[in-house]
């Protein structure tokens, strides 16, 4: 069971690499299919398509994967470092993302678009978003609470980082500076103005986020 497994995790992985490998020579997700990537990696396509459904679902696999290495790295810091507030870790969460896909900008912008075309890829993208922003809170110390209000407020706060990422990253796109150092001026600033709005409408609770 445990080999299957292990074979299955290798198959996606085979398949993220020759999909991001298509994507960075330009080809747009809706002209690449199942078949082609199996053929990439000698690959059975009954086999591939038995994994995922259409190379929609299996860019999200790659996105989330890639993304899900990058809070595991953040939660161990954040875990020693005791001093840094909410606000602090979030803005380090949300720089690290963007720094990790800085090379391959090329990829989301004609996701990006793609996304606006296709309504079931839109829908996919916008609940993979929800869920990234609800753990970039959790990990950066923005506690979960069962009150309804509390859960109302928490979403509130979630929807507000993806309308905060959604604005850098038209900002992240065509940033040729150092570092990345437009962008992060341009994360610092919406961060702060979000919070400013949440705080004047007490959406914010139980967390440091001075």
């Amino acid at each position: 069971m445990e080999n299957n497994y292990q074979g299955i995790v290798n198959l996606k992985e085979c398949l993220s690499e020759a999909l991001i490998k298509r994507l960075l020579e330009k080809n747009d997700l809706s002209a690449i299919s199942l078949d082609q990537l199996s053929a990439d990696i000698n690959m059975d396509a009954d086999l591939v398509r038995s994994v995922f459904r259409d190379v929609n679902e299996l860019f999200l696999y790659w996105f989330n994967a890639r993304v899900s290495e990058i809070f595991v790295s953040l939660t161990e810091d954040f875990s020693k470092d005791h001093e840094a507030s909410t606000r602090e870790k979030v803005l380090e969460t949300l720089m690290s993302i963007l720094e990790a896909f800085a090379d391959k900008r090329s990829i989301f912008r004609r996701i990006h678009k793609w996304a606006l075309k296709d309504f079931e890829f839109g829908i996919s993208i916008t609940i993979s978003a929800y869920q990234l922003c609800d753990k970039i809170l959790t990990i950066s110390g923005d506690k979960i609470k069962d009150l309804p209000i509390a859960a109302a407020r928490r979403s509130i706060r979630i929807n507000g980082l993806i309308g905060l990422l959604l604005k850098t990253s038209l900002v992240w796109f065509k940033d040729d500076s150092d570092s990345l150092a437009t962008t992060f001026r341009e994360v610092d600033n919406n961060l702060s103005q979000a919070i400013e709005i949440g705080e004047s409408f007490k959406l914010f609770e139980g967390a440091r986020y001075e």
